[in-house]
């Protein structure tokens, strides 16, 4: 996939020849035994610079430090998490993020991360370590489908070396981060993906890495939508040269109930409008009209990789709304797969069409606990919420 290759992490037991040494560190704590000894090295230098209590205030802040020729790295980062009771793994792995923009922008590929206890942070080592390293992987992330010759340019992988936390702990808690790493960072691949490469008719190629991590997947065509009166999605597919499909996702890890969550993802590939054209400024980002769907799968890879013991059905509603003789028009009325009947005034609302098949088809089906759908209702949610919250 045209995706930048992830950062690697390793555990390490002290602090070793590093070109960078970042000290993680909270509001009015004071230093650890680890980073105490290292500004002892330094002189005092780490000390002084954190000696205003606002300094480590803003989560994220990074104090950066050339460290002294008898010191055995070359410079000195400390990364702020704020106070320690406002401290969470959201909070966390935002910082991280700001590290490693802060890291590449300094041209640092091969940080150490050291962690000290902190007083009331109620968080063990392992899981402070691992979110920072999750916020810092997915800052990392990079989508380039350019063509570059074999060999080309240097390696610039980031890798981290983490200290602080019992090594198999890390272990596991650095397994758990990448497993939700991988599954945000496939959704995004598939979200930034142009519409000639991603449509109805390929669909079922990009979701290898479903199948890879032991998810079933079914494939619903055109002829079977039809059978099973989904009339909806039929439609917002109509105008299209490539028919609609569903895609059905199942994951059952150990343990689980037999009655699974179900989470249905609107998958357009491609929204013009239909008949009721956007402009074109509006049409340019409606590839990721699909990022619904996107997100399902990256769930779904995110769960089988951790082996989480939860049951999952995903459902995926796959069209592009292109305009056509054959298209959708307004003053339609469609037969749903419920059973009620829609008229059509703007082909352009063809989200909710897609999702009142797809909804009904997971009801119906696997009898969910709960169903949550996931969508790109762009223009409803932002009269609705404004252009912030949606």
């Amino acid at each position: 996939m045209p995706q930048s290759p992830a950062p690697v992490f390793e555990t390490a037991d002290e602090i070793s020849a590093a070109s960078v040494v970042v000290i993680l560190q909270t509001a009015q704590t004071g230093f650890g035994p680890r980073a105490s000894t290292l500004d002892a090295e330094m002189g005092g230098i780490l000390s002084r610079a954190c000696s205003d209590p606002a300094a480590l205030a803003e989560s994220g802040t990074c104090i950066d430090l050339i460290a002294p020729q008898s010191v055995s790295t070359k410079r000195v980062v400390i990364l702020a998490l704020g106070k320690a009771e406002a401290v969470t793994t959201l909070s966390l792995a935002r910082a991280g993020g700001l590290l490693a923009a802060h890291l590449e922008g300094k041209g640092e590929c091969a940080p150490t991360l050291v962690l000290d206890p902190i007083a009331g942070v109620d968080l063990p080592g392992a899981e402070i370590l691992a979110r920072v390293a999750l916020g810092m992987r997915l800052r990392r992330y990079r989508f380039d489908m350019r063509n570059r010759r074999q060999g080309a340019g240097a390696d610039r992988t980031l890798r981290v070396k983490l200290v602080g936390a019992r090594g198999p702990d890390l272990t596991a808690a650095l397994a758990r981060i990448n497993a939700i790493a991988d599954g945000v960072e496939y959704a995004r691949t598939l979200v930034n993906l142009p519409p000639n490469h991603l449509h109805p008719d390929n669909f079922h190629d990009h979701l290898e890495p479903l199948r890879e991590a032991g998810i079933d997947i079914e494939m619903l065509d055109a002829a079977q939508l039809k059978e099973l009166g989904m009339n909806a999605l039929l439609a917002v597919g109509s105008g299209s040269a490539r028919p609609p499909r569903v895609a059905v996702l199942r994951y059952r890890g150990k343990g689980a109930p037999a009655q699974p969550l179900a989470f249905v993802g609107k998958g357009v590939c491609f929204d013009s409008g239909g008949l009721c054209i956007k402009g074109g400024a509006q049409m340019f980002d409606m590839k990721a009209d699909m990022g619904g769907a996107a997100a399902v799968v990256g769930l779904l890879i995110a769960l089988a990789r951790q082996g989480s013991p939860v049951h999952i059905v995903g459902v995926l509603g796959i069209a592009e709304n292109m305009p056509s003789g054959t298209a959708l028009k307004p003053r339609d009325i469609i037969t749903t797969a419920s059973g009620q009947t829609v008229e059509v005034f703007d082909t352009d609302a063809e989200g909710r069409l897609l999702l009142a098949d797809c909804l009904h088809y997971a009801a119906t089906r696997f009898n969910p606990l709960v169903i949550v759908d996931l969508a790109t209702l762009t223009y409803s949610v932002t009269r609705g919420l404004g252009s912030i919250f949606a």
